[in-house]
């Protein structure tokens, strides 16, 4: 009987450390973003991938917006920044965002997945919507939860160095695709 006690004892601790809970890794690095020049990509793989580094950059911003309760002037810099990746200045979309990083205590968010959902308007100065997956950690980095958003953007052409070069503007998130075609469901 002891011996039986022992061994499921001994059986639980290994199941219970061999459970893996996910955790932030924290693997976002700008010096990634360099490496996608040298991949052989198309135009929409391309695209997807700036889209994710933009959602991930305007994230991390608003992170910093919502932890930072010491510097004012810092709190201006950063909110002129997160309005700069919008194509029009508002109010309601920003607080939008630093509000779903309150609600959910998040400290670290990782986008993952951006898939582009309207493949043939690839024109320039046409509105775009793709679909992306969020991952919410807390202040120790361990996981809280996974939701799907979308969003629609423009890239707007704007050649000052380039002939090809585009700016790259957010025009709104949503939970709904629905929401951002304008579309009642």
């Amino acid at each position: 009987m002891k011996i039986k006690s022992y061994i499921y004892v001994l059986s639980l601790i290994v199941f219970i450390t061999s459970c893996k809970k996910e955790v932030y890794d924290g693997n976002y690095d700008p010096e990634i973003v360099e490496t996608y020049r040298n991949e052989s990509l198309d135009s929409l793989q391309t695209i997807n991938k700036i889209a994710e580094q933009k959602i991930q950059e305007l994230y991390d911003l608003g992170l910093l917006y919502v932890y930072n309760n010491i510097d004012n002037e810092l709190d201006s810099i950063l909110s002129t920044q997160i309005d700069n990746y919008f194509y029009e200045k508002d109010s309601n979309q920003v607080n939008a965002l630093l509000n779903e990083i309150k609600e959910n205590k998040t400290h670290y968010i990782k986008i993952t997945d951006v898939v582009n959902q309207d493949t043939d308007s690839m024109m320039e100065d046409s509105a775009t919507i793709s679909e992306f997956q969020i991952k919410y950690y807390n202040k120790e980095k361990n996981f809280l939860r996974k939701q799907n958003k979308y969003v629609k953007y423009i890239l707007k052409k704007n050649p000052e160095k380039f002939v090809k070069e585009f700016k790259f503007y957010f025009i709104g998130f949503a939970e709904n695709d629905s929401i951002l075609r304008g579309e009642i469901k």
